[in-house]
């Protein structure tokens, strides 16, 4: 999908890097789907069936799916800590 978008985006509009992450996050992270995940990382709780490596395992699949979620990697172990 991200490259038969980028196949479709005139090249003219993209200059630099900094351009090209804003137009990608901007057509597959629409403002929603951030929040969403973003409330999903800060919310995050070991489920009660769930080991310790589960639970990481699932915490670091939401940082992934959230490239731009904005938090420091001490506010992410602390959240995953409280959890």
């Amino acid at each position: 999908a991200a490259r038969r978008w980028l196949e479709k985006e005139p090249p003219h509009l993209i200059h630099t890097w900094e351009d090209l992450v804003s137009k990608f996050i901007n057509e597959f992270f629409p403002p929603s789907r951030t929040t969403n995940l973003r409330n999903e990382i800060s919310n995050f709780q070991q489920r009660c069936d769930e080991s310790f490596h589960e639970a990481w395992d699932r915490y670091k699949d939401l940082l992934r799916a959230c490239p731009h979620y904005g938090f420091t990697e001490l506010h992410q172990l602390d959240t995953f800590y409280n959890a």
